[in-house]
């Protein structure tokens, strides 16, 4: 709860407006936090597979049926290679296959796309 609550308060996020920005924002503060971190503007499954195939965690911004900018958690690469999603909005979706995802981050043109790549 601390790591989470120190992101809230680096990236500036409130109740009313959420994230104020892309997945920039999180890298920089996972960066600020002592991690490592980098944000790809590149949202294609592709992108997100590779980076999680170096080990790295990934959160992708994307949309909810065109309702505005919404935030998950990649974890990883299930052994059915759908990826692991962790969503707080929707937590009965645990398993995207490619073309689900790639929906999710550049199917609707009202959130700022990208993703921010965090590792150890």
């Amino acid at each position: 709860m601390n790591t989470v609550n120190e992101m809230v308060s680096k990236t500036g996020t409130t109740s009313d407006v959420g994230l104020p920005g892309n997945a920039s924002l999180i890298a920089s503060a996972a960066k600020a936090a002592g991690m490592k971190a980098e944000f790809h503007a590149d949202a294609s499954a592709a992108s997100v597979r590779e980076s999680l195939k170096q080990g790295k965690g990934v959160v992708l911004n994307g949309s909810v049926s065109g309702s505005g900018g919404h935030f998950i958690y990649v974890a990883g690469i299930a052994s059915d290679g759908r990826f692991i999603v962790c969503d707080p909005y929707r937590p009965e979706i645990t398993r995207w296959n490619d073309g689900e995802l790639q929906h999710f981050a550049t199917g609707y043109s009202v959130n700022p796309r990208g993703f921010a790549a965090i590792w150890k």
